[in-house]
């Protein structure tokens, strides 16, 4: 399962917030419900090099969580277009740690595993939560360029 969490981020290259302002959805919505109930959330076309897991990005919203920006695309399973995991990308202002140390205050530490591989460093943290649904944090480092990317997925179970 490990190299799985680790090789999604390399094929769809987001944080879900830990407290605060949650998204409005619940797992097994339409991409059609959760359109009409996520501020600026809009249907985007199914493009192969995103699915994750076998499920397909199918909606994608921007927004905010304690003042920080955040892109989250929302995935699907294929056959009954029911929400099974949501991916967010830290676009704004906050960093990984702010949002690591937040989680890991909610959560518990989670299991840790960190991976060199040529020019990144992933950064990996999961936790097995009591409802059922997985939650990983991704830090990508990309070494000489001092880009970080920082990325939480929510599954449902």
């Amino acid at each position: 399962m490990k190299p799985l969490l680790i090789g999604l981020f390399f094929l769809i290259a987001s944080a879900l917030p830990a407290k605060a302002q949650k998204l409005p959805v619940s797992w097994g919505m339409s991409p059609e419900e959760v359109i009409a109930s996520v501020p600026g959330a809009k249907s985007i076309a199914h493009d192969p090099s995103r699915d994750m897991i076998g499920l397909h990005a199918l909606v994608e919203a921007p927004y905010l969580e304690d003042g920080v920006a955040y892109r989250a695309e929302f995935y699907f399973d294929p056959s009954l277009r029911t929400l099974r995991a949501v991916n967010s990308l830290l676009i704004g202002n906050g960093t990984c740690s702010t949002v690591r140390d937040r989680l890991i205050a909610q959560y518990g530490p989670g299991q840790s595993n960190v991976d060199r591989s040529g020019s990144a460093r992933t950064t990996q943290l999961v936790w097995d939560l009591d409802s059922g649904e997985k939650l990983v944090s991704l830090e990508i480092s990309i070494l000489g360029d001092f880009r970080v990317i920082c990325r939480v997925i929510r599954i449902s179970e």
